[in-house]
């Protein structure tokens, strides 16, 4: 049965997308069969991946949820596979948020046996099925830029998730240089402990430039900062996986 892994922060720029594709991409090379599923009504990860000019995807995940109909699933390469977002999926906010979470758990529930593991990219607001999210995942990835505005938003997001998963934080679009980035990032430390990990993901510039590409940072530039640190991102959350689930 699947691992699900939610990528998820209340503010938008933080690096959920690039996180979501890293570590599937990482997770998808080492030999584990990955599903990406596109929950987000902008579509970035789509966008990011495929060539949504060439290919019409309506409806996302939608009818999937609301009527039960077969997930849309493309194979990216090897073991890499996406479920596309769309704005339709802004329509699943009139739904009741049981509705939605049934359909959510059994959707995972319909695809959970061929997958090692399945990553949700949520959207940047608590809508529905944000919230939906939360009550499928195993764990929940909170990627965050070390600023002001985005502490604040982390534990605005803790306080509708707090409790629910165990949740990860990873520091994202790092730079050292910065004195704010230093104190910003001792005072998440400080307020949320355990939950950070230690490894931390560099600005760079590359990672920006492997989305335009529709490629991850490990095809794109394997020997960049950006490969590097989401390497030492991706192996120390299987630590935290293996010591929550393997015992």
């Amino acid at each position: 049965m699947a691992l699900v892994l939610s990528v998820m922060n209340i503010k938008g720029g933080v690096g959920k997308t690039t996180t979501a594709i890293s570590l599937g991409s990482f997770y998808s090379l080492k030999g584990n069969r990955v599903l990406m599923v596109d929950l987000d009504p902008k579509a970035t990860l789509t966008h990011s991946l495929i060539d949504t000019s060439a290919v019409l995807f309506k409806e996302g995940i939608y009818n999937t949820l609301i009527y039960g109909q077969q997930l849309p699933v493309i194979s990216l390469r090897e073991k890499l596979f996406l479920s596309p977002g769309s704005m339709r999926s802004c329509v699943l906010d009139q739904y009741e948020f049981e509705k939605v979470s049934i359909g959510l758990q059994r959707l995972v529930s319909s695809v959970a046996k061929d997958y090692d593991l399945i990553i949700l990219d949520t959207s940047s607001y608590p809508s529905v099925i944000f919230q939906a999210a939360c009550v499928v995942s195993d764990r929940i990835i909170c990627p965050v830029r070390a600023d002001y505005a985005s502490a604040m938003a982390l534990d605005q997001t803790f306080g509708i998730i707090a409790g629910i998963r165990p949740i990860d934080v990873i520091f994202v679009q790092h730079d050292f240089r910065e004195k704010h980035t230093a104190q910003m990032e001792s005072r998440i430390r400080d307020d949320h402990r355990e939950a950070v990990l230690s490894s931390v993901v560099r600005r760079n510039v590359a990672l920006s430039e492997c989305m335009a590409e529709r490629k991850s940072i490990f095809e794109y530039r394997p020997d960049s900062a950006g490969a590097i640190d989401y390497s030492s991102v991706a192996a120390e959350l299987f630590e935290r996986i293996s010591e929550s689930f393997y015992r």
